[in-house]
């Protein structure tokens, strides 16, 4: 029996394009999920 896996499927937008699409596959006992996020300010 195998370990699970990450599967991570990423876009980026610029405004309404789509700039980059990533698709990712992580042996999932090798790796941690963690995140930040700072909303822009807006001027």
């Amino acid at each position: 029996v195998g370990s699970c896996c990450l599967f991570l499927h990423r876009r980026t937008w610029t405004g309404a394009v789509v700039a980059t699409i990533s698709k990712l596959t992580y042996v999932g006992s090798r790796y941690s999920l963690g995140s930040r996020y700072s909303p822009s300010k807006k001027t």
